[in-house]
C-alpha cells in the first residue's frame, strides 16, 4: 500500500477542481461554518463556545456531504443520501465526528508529552532554583544564554514539526472512514508511510491563498496602525477556511487516498 504514490501537483489540481464543481452542493453547512467561525473570533465567553460548537457540527455535515460526492464510486454512501444544500446528519457524519475527536485527543496527548519534555529540558538548563525564583516565563527565558535559547527554540520547532507529522500520518483517516463505511483511524497509518513530506507540501499549497489574505491583513495593520481592524481580519480569515479550504481539502485527500490505497484509474 505504501508504495503507491501520488503527484502533489495533480492532487492540488484535483482539490481545486472538486471545489469548483461541488462546493455549492454543500453550501448550507459551509455557510453556517463560515458564519460561526467569523462570530467565534469576535465573541467571548459562552457565546464564543456556542459558535465553535456550531462551527464543528456544520463542518462535519459539510465533510460528510462532500466525501459522498468525492468517493461515491469508491465505496462511500451515494450522494443522494445528502440533504438539501448538504444539510444532513447520518452515520457517516457520526463516524467523521469520531475521527476528528480521536485526532484531537491524539494531538492533545502528543502536545502534552512534548511540552513536558520541553519544560524538563528548560529546567535542566536553568536549574531548579532559578526556575523557582523567576517571576515569569519571560524572566526565565531572559536568563538563558544565546546558545540555550537557540537549543530551546529548536526543541519547540521540532515539537511543532512532530505534531505536523502526526497530523499527516493520520490524514487518510477521514477519507478511509467515508469510503469503507467503518471507523478508520490507526489502520490508515500504513497508507501514509513515506508520503508525509508530499502531504505537507500539498496542504501548504492549498493554504497559500489563505496565507496571502493573512499577509495582506497583517501588512495593512502594520502600515496603518489600525489595531481595531485585527479582529475583523481574523474573522474573515477564519471564515475562509470552511468556505475555501474544506472543499478543496476533501477533493485533494480523496484523490490521495485512492492513489495510496491503489486505485490508479
Amino acid at each position: 500500500m505504501s508504495q503507491a504514490r501520488f503527484s502533489v501537483r495533480t492532487a492540488v489540481a484535483e482539490g481545486f477542481d472538486f471545489w469548483r464543481r461541488n462546493a455549492l452542493k454543500a453550501v448550507g453547512p459551509l455557510a453556517i461554518a463560515a458564519a460561526a467561525a467569523f462570530a467565534a473570533t469576535l465573541l467571548q465567553g459562552r457565546l464564543a463556545l456556542i459558535a465553535l460548537a456550531v462551527n464543528f457540527i456544520a463542518l462535519v455535515m459539510a465533510q460528510g456531504a462532500l466525501y459522498r460526492l468525492a468517493l461515491e464510486g469508491a465505496g462511500a454512501e451515494p450522494a443522494d443520501r445528502n440533504g438539501p444544500l448538504g444539510l444532513q446528519w447520518r452515520w457517516l457524519e457520526t463516524r467523521l465526528a469520531m475521527v476528528i475527536i480521536l485526532l484531537l485527543l491524539v494531538l492533545a496527548i502528543s502536545a502534552t508529552v512534548m511540552v513536558f519534555f520541553l519544560v524538563v529540558a528548560l529546567l535542566g538548563i536553568v536549574g531548579g532554583e532559578a526556575a523557582i525564583t523567576a517571576a515569569s516565563p519571560e524572566a526565565l527565558m531572559a536568563g538563558l544564554s544565546p546558545m540555550a535559547v537557540l537549543a530551546f527554540n529548536s526543541g519547540v520547532l521540532l515539537a511543532f514539526l512532530g505534531l505536523l507529522v502526526v497530523i499527516m500520518r493520520l490524514a487518510m483517516a477521514a477519507p478511509a472512514t467515508a469510503a469503507t463505511g467503518r471507523l478508520q483511524f490507526l489502520r490508515t497509518l500504513p497508507l501514509t508511510r513515506g508520503s508525509v513530506m508530499r502531504l505537507m507540501l500539498a496542504v501548504l499549497l492549498v493554504n497559500l491563498p489563505i496565507f496571502a489574505v493573512q499577509g495582506l491583513a497583517w501588512g495593512y495593520i502594520r502600515i496603518t496602525g489600525e489595531q481595531g481592524f485585527a479582529p475583523w481580519a481574523d474573522g474573515v480569515t477564519a471564515a475562509l477556511t470552511p468556505a475555501f479550504f474544506i472543499p478543496i481539502a476533501i477533493g485533494m485527500t480523496s484523490y490521495i487516498y485512492l492513489r495510496l490505497r491503489g486505485d490508479h484509474g
